[in-house]
């Protein structure tokens, strides 16, 4: 019995169809073809459409955008002719300027289908940008560069192997070009190639994306010995076959899992909701081990349930950020600027959080949660908070631009100072009924929500100390620690 994941199936595959008689059943998770993986990638930008508009579904969009394949297709081309610059906050509070190019963000794209509180991010970060505000686009490709970063801290055994990768994606895809050519005309070719490609079949992106994100630059220069494999045609064994796909996979889309399904007699494919890439390995919902379970006993593989609009069933995807303070409704039963800031101040403790939680769930993601207890997290706009002793302490943390917050948020004290050029300045503190009360701008407001901050360290603090190399991501105690700290964000005022 076979089971691959990724290239694996595709090891899984060849092997059954050269081996059938050795071969009692087949697990195949996000199927890379037994020909394949297409040398251009072209069924992951046919897949990228479909994969926005699953994010959006069921209303998750509604106050973000109301076309998220729109937003993606004018960011692109605001990035031709150099990508787009802007600010980006570090957990000290110092600005950094960054560059996004269109090649990024296909790669952040193709990096959610790994860490999922990036899907959580897309859908805002796109709509901002596409409206002229960078600052959310800034921080998601920062926060990829550092997931990319923790998986190079990983051991050796862990780690991903370059030279191997390589050796093999060079030698097994099938480029088309003439491996006795030399490196410049195997580019040249490829260019051909991809130039004849129907501007539909690659939209929003171009040529040159396709060429940057595929295997041609480095594999043209591959020092050939042997000729390109031959297609293999031989049909597959009529074996019990679980066939697994994420529904926001992107490196080997759901329609790889369809084409292998079509030649395997009998075989059952369940399409994941809110999974990407590996789906045994990242599937929290649990139907996909259910299946595999189904298969053994063996009983009836029942397909999955739609999930609803959020990451992991924890988190909501991230709102619109305000790109200023008058597009920020006052709070209720207020007007004019203190009502707005009232709205404002809200806002900035939910970012906060909500940061915290995404890091929160991609440490649970990884099985990497050492360390949240100090937590230190970049305001969007400006400054920083973190975690302190038993709450937070916040460092003209801003969230819309000319509204900033400084002070502590803890399980017995709140004391917020509210100050920037566009804010109604003054401070809160801890109201009747744990809401936030004083003034600002000079008027006496209160916030209709009551804050628990001492709910939220709790979380994280639990977050951390189920930290153990030995834990596996979406354990019980370590989801349930991580479900609480995404529920408070929808109790903030």
């Amino acid at each position: 019995m076979l089971y691959g994941t990724s290239y694996g199936t595709k090891v899984a595959e060849r092997y059954a169809q050269t081996y059938p008689s050795h071969v009692s059943a087949l697990v195949l998770d996000s199927v890379v073809p037994p020909n394949g993986p297409e040398p251009l990638n072209l069924p992951t930008f046919a897949a990228i459409p479909r994969v926005l508009r699953q994010l959006c579904a069921q209303g998750a969009c509604a106050h973000i955008t109301s076309e998220p394949v729109a937003d993606l297709a004018k960011v692109v081309k605001r990035m031709r002719g150099g990508g787009l610059s802007g600010r980006w906050i570090d957990g000290d509070g110092h600005v950094h300027m960054l560059r996004a190019t269109a090649d990024d963000l296909l790669q952040l794209l193709i990096t959610g289908d790994l860490e999922p509180t990036l899907r959580a991010e897309f859908p805002e970060a796109a709509r901002s940008a596409a409206n002229g505000d960078t600052a959310p686009l800034m921080r998601m490709l920062r926060h990829a560069e550092e997931h990319g970063e923790e998986g190079e801290e990983e051991s050796p055994s862990e780690s991903f192997n370059t030279p191997l990768y390589f050796a093999t994606s060079c030698e097994d895809e099938l480029f088309g070009w003439n491996r006795a050519s030399t490196p410049a005309k195997r580019l040249a070719e490829a260019r051909v190639q991809i130039g004849a490609l129907p501007a539909s079949q690659i939209a929003p992106f171009g040529p040159a994306n396709v060429l940057d994100i595929s295997d041609i630059p480095p594999c043209a220069f591959w020092p050939y010995t042997t000729p390109a494999p031959a297609p293999v045609q031989a049909p597959f064994p009529s074996v019990p076959t679980l066939i697994l796909s994420g529904a926001g996979d992107l490196r080997t889309p759901t329609a790889n899992a369809r084409e292998v399904a079509a030649q395997i007699p009998g075989s059952q494919l369940v399409v994941v909701p809110e999974v990407g890439h590996s789906v045994l390995g990242s599937d929290l919902s649990g139907c996909a081990s259910k299946a595999l379970q189904a298969l053994f006993k063996p009983a009836a593989i029942k397909a999955c349930a739609e999930g609803g609009p959020q990451i992991l069933g924890l988190l909501k995807l991230t709102p619109l950020a305000p790109a200023r303070i008058s597009a920020v409704p006052p709070a209720k039963g207020y007007r004019g600027l203190p009502g707005r800031t009232l709205t404002a101040v809200g806002l900035t403790l939910a970012d906060f959080l909500r940061q915290a939680a995404l890091q929160t769930l991609g440490a649970l993601e990884s099985g990497n949660i050492g360390g949240l207890t100090s937590l230190r997290i970049g305001g969007l706009r400006a400054g920083w908070a973190g975690t302190a002793k038993a709450g937070f302490t916040f460092h003209g943390y801003s969230y819309v631009p000319g509204v900033t917050v400084s002070g502590k948020l803890t399980a017995t004290e709140i004391v917020l100072h509210v100050g920037g050029p566009a804010a109604a300045r003054g401070t809160l503190r801890f109201g009747p009924h744990r809401k936030l009360a004083g003034t600002l701008g000079g008027r006496r407001v209160h916030a209709g929500g009551s804050l628990d901050a001492a709910g939220a360290s709790a979380a994280i603090v639990r977050m951390d100390a189920q930290a153990s190399p030995k834990l596996a991501p979406g354990g019980s105690a370590a989801r349930a620690a991580a479900r609480e700290l995404a529920g408070l964000l929808e109790r903030l005022p």
